[in-house]
């Protein structure tokens, strides 16, 4: 049985409620689908959180049974890249998997999505990334549906909506050209990349774009897959919770480029050339 491992970086603030209640369905809904089918762990990076009542929600899951589910609290905000790191060196230290999914705290997952992307990635070995087609909490060209979720309403009803909606655009157990997130990342490739680049100048933003880059440049493949699909609010969980990010998007992309030079332009261009302006339609919205 694969070992799967699910890194999930919080951070919620008390003026945004809803947040932590978008975090409870994020983490509900991963425990009530295929992920545990698995042999799965969730490492949850608490990256200071200044709402307490996060921090007890969250403290509350170290009961799962079997000792599955763990949580650290960060002391100060790190951000991204180095949360994100520090999740998988808990795995490093004391449960090595074989996948590491990295989730958000505005995904909402149907009953099936893990174990799809787990079958492509077991057949195709030089695959050390990939993700699945995407809902989307309101309208982007790229996603394949709007489904609207009420964050104060019913856990079941939201569930039930992006069940139905994944239903409809399920498809085909194949790899495309894409990035997305939750994305699934061999373990071999992590320990190979030796994780984000903390060097970047604010907390947020192309560190992913960042970390795909060098992994197609190590020679692996990335991609996005028909057969899983998940929602994903987007702004929720990121442009609501850092008043700098935008800032921070323009710096790491400099800094990208300065490390990387053209190229990382072109492979920009290749996940997508509208990259610049979809990010900051998401960001005044």
């Amino acid at each position: 049985m694969s070992r799967v491992g699910v890194n999930l970086l919080v951070r919620n603030i008390p003026d945004m409620p809803l947040q932590l209640r978008a975090t409870q369905f994020a983490v509900q809904s991963l425990l009530d689908s295929d992920l545990r089918l698995t042999d799965w762990r969730l490492q949850i990076v608490d990256d200071a959180s200044p709402c307490e009542k996060t921090q007890r929600y969250l403290m509350a899951l170290r009961g799962w049974p079997g000792r599955r589910v763990y949580v650290w609290r960060n002391e100060e905000q790190l951000g991204i890249a180095r949360g994100r790191n520090r999740g998988n060196q808990f795995f490093a230290e004391n449960w090595q998997p074989d996948y590491v999914v990295e989730m958000h705290t505005d995904h909402i997952f149907p009953q099936e999505w893990c174990l799809p992307l787990l079958r492509v990635m077991e057949r195709n070995l030089t695959v050390g990334m990939l993700g699945p087609m995407l809902l989307t909490g309101r309208p982007m060209g790229w996603s394949l549906e709007h489904v609207e979720i009420d964050f104060s309403g019913p856990y079941l009803t939201a569930r039930a909506a992006v069940e139905e909606a994944a239903a409809r655009h399920r498809g085909i157990e194949a790899i495309r050209p894409g990035l997305t997130h939750p994305a699934m990342k061999r373990w071999s490739m992590l320990v190979e990349l030796a994780g984000y680049d903390e060097a970047m100048p604010g907390l947020q933003n192309y560190e992913d774009v960042e970390e795909a880059y060098r992994a197609t440049e190590a020679g692996w493949r990335i991609g996005i897959c028909p057969a899983a699909v998940v929602w994903h609010w987007y702004a929720f969980s990121r442009t609501q919770t850092a008043p700098g990010h935008v800032k921070d998007y323009w710096d790491h992309k400099a800094y990208c480029e300065t490390k990387h030079g053209d190229g990382f332009g072109a492979f920009c261009d290749h996940l997508g050339r509208d990259m610049d302006a979809a990010y900051m339609r998401e960001a005044t919205a």
